[in-house]
């Protein structure tokens, strides 16, 4: 019988690591629930490497195979059908290998006694607290099936703006790749022939002929360095925002710029509007949602201010007068939710608050955009125009032709 070596959590969070032999991996799994023990990871003894039985976030489980299994297994628990054998449908019936190991290792923990939300838990990789917390609060209402569909609908709306950034940035980032890579081959390789022309027939060369010739061999002695330079200041970038104080910064300037700031201002705004929509509407208590919604800002100012925000809500104050006093959120923002704790329906007005925020965003970065890219084919079309007409008219001149 084979000897594996695993790594399991215990009911307060505790890592347990030993050997033991079993049959194979899902019976070893099997007897460490049994003992009240999660496994994380088991590797057969002997083994250099740990192999994972849940797969990671990168090269593992991808954001549409979450909400895939998320958005299955709350049309089978909705129609009725136990949890157990959801789970069992999802991993016979999904195509994708990660969704099959994933319902199959979970049903194994909800087999063993184990609710949903505790095998999740151990999951943090893949499941974020927002996840987890409307998980739990419908299996203590009874209503598991709206709570996933919310969570699905909830990740599907994430994912649909990530794909909206994407594809929107991706032409503008192609144009520039493309206008770095043209003005870096004329620089490199056409002026260079013109200047060998210029060199033999000892031509005097005006000024701005004279500073491309220059330029040219700097960069065909030292255009090695660009992409040295560019790792560097991508590396030296991401150690200065992984430090709170230039993050900070950082942050509070994106929120300050004409441009930018109203497309981050809505965008997080969007983000914490619709995270405390969905846990409220699952009958998550607010200071739990307000702890939730804190955690999944991405800007530092806007997180500290929700910080605030539940603090002084735990203290009696209005959430709508907090959040005017931070100066973070939108006016329109401020509003609904004032409006939403006058009628006793904040839940639907943060839902309508992150639909606004979603639109306006989309709005706004479509108008950037649809500047951004004549704007970049006009500098690089005045760049590349200037050197050929400075070139041409070197040329021209010493064969005495009119231009």
């Amino acid at each position: 019988m084979p000897r594996y070596r695993y790594q399991a959590l215990d009911k307060a969070g505790k890592r347990t690591v030993g050997e033991e032999d079993a049959r194979d991996v899902p019976t070893l799994v099997v007897r460490l629930q049994a003992r009240g023990l999660t496994a994380v990871q088991v590797e057969p003894a002997g083994a250099g490497k740990v192999g994972r039985l849940l797969p990671r976030r990168r090269g593992g489980l991808s954001a549409a195979e979450r909400v895939l299994f998320t958005r299955e297994l709350a049309h089978l628990v909705s129609s009725g059908v136990t949890l157990d054998r959801a789970l069992a449908v999802v991993a016979s019936s999904s195509d994708r290998p990660a969704v099959q190991e994933l319902a199959q290792s979970v049903r194994q923990e909800v087999r063993g006694g184990r609710k949903l939300s505790e095998a999740l838990s151990s999951r943090p990789e893949l499941f974020d607290d927002l996840y987890r917390h409307m998980v739990r609060v419908g299996e203590m209402s009874g209503s598991l099936g709206q709570s996933l569909d919310r969570i699905a609908g909830h990740l599907e709306q994430r994912e649909e703006m990530k794909r909206f950034l994407i594809s929107s940035a991706l032409y503008p980032t192609m144009l520039m790749a493309v206008s770095l890579f043209s003005v870096g081959l004329i620089l490199g390789y056409v002026v260079p022939r013109f200047a060998e022309i210029f060199e033999n027939l000892r031509y005097d060369l005006s000024g701005t002929t004279r500073f491309l010739v220059a330029l040219s061999r700097i960069f065909r002695s030292y255009g090695w360095l660009v992409p040295v330079l560019a790792a560097a200041g991508c590396w030296i970038g991401l150690r200065l925002v992984r430090s709170p104080k230039w993050r900070t910064r950082l942050d509070a300037g994106l929120l300050s710029v004409p441009v930018l700031g109203p497309i981050v201002r809505a965008v997080e705004t969007g983000r914490f509007a619709v995270t405390l929509s969905a846990l409220l509407s699952g009958g998550v208590p607010i200071l739990t949602a307000l702890g939730v919604a804190r955690d999944v800002s991405g800007n530092i100012l806007v997180r500290r201010a929700v910080e605030h925000i539940g603090k002084n809500v735990r203290q009696g104050r209005r959430m709508s007068a907090l959040m005017r006093d931070s100066k973070v959120f939108p006016a329109f923002a401020v509003h609904m939710v004032e409006v939403g704790e006058e009628t006793g329906d904040l839940a639907g007005m943060l839902a309508s608050v992150a639909r606004e925020m979603d639109r306006e965003a989309r709005h706004r970065i479509g108008t950037v955009l649809r500047i951004l890219e004549p704007a970049t084919i006009l500098v690089v079309g005045v760049l590349i125009g200037g050197i050929v007409v400075s070139m041409l008219s070197a040329v021209f001149s010493i064969t005495d032709l009119p231009i």
